[in-house]
């Protein structure tokens, strides 16, 4: 019976342990790194700058997994950004979403060309006795 009723109490001491809160992430990471830049200004069309370094990015999340090994959402969490904060400016964005649309487009063009017009049926050349058609 001590195992039945201790078997609730784990089921719920993994289920807590699955979910992460702003404190874990704080307390995950607080030691090593500090933010120094504040959100205001952090996001241009050019580059995004990273809170914690204050350097200009491209791609943010490459940047932090790199230096600081940490994946985006919990730099979203740690800085107390909102879900819809990007990981890459305006610019690149463009690009790439520019850059598969002239991909996609490549298969396109030659299923989409009209039909030729149908050719009529050439008649036979007439040969006269003695001299030879070219």
């Amino acid at each position: 019976m001590d195992v039945a009723s201790e078997v609730p109490g784990d089921i719920g001491h993994v289920h807590c342990k699955e979910r992460t809160s702003m404190t874990d992430i704080r307390e995950k990471y607080s030691a090593s790194i500090k933010i120094v830049r504040t959100v205001e200004g952090s996001v241009t069309n050019e580059r995004i700058f990273c809170l914690f370094d204050n350097k200009p990015v491209i791609n943010l999340r490459k940047h932090l997994l790199m230096f600081y090994n940490m994946p985006f959402e919990d730099y979203l969490e740690f800085c107390g950004l909102p879900a819809d904060y990007p990981s890459v400016p305006e610019r690149t964005r463009i690009m790439k979403e520019q850059a598969a649309l002239k991909m996609a487009e490549l298969g396109v063009s030659e299923r989409e060309l009209p039909p030729e017009p149908p050719q009529w049926p050439k008649r036979p050349r007439k040969s006269i006795e003695g001299k030879s058609a070219h």
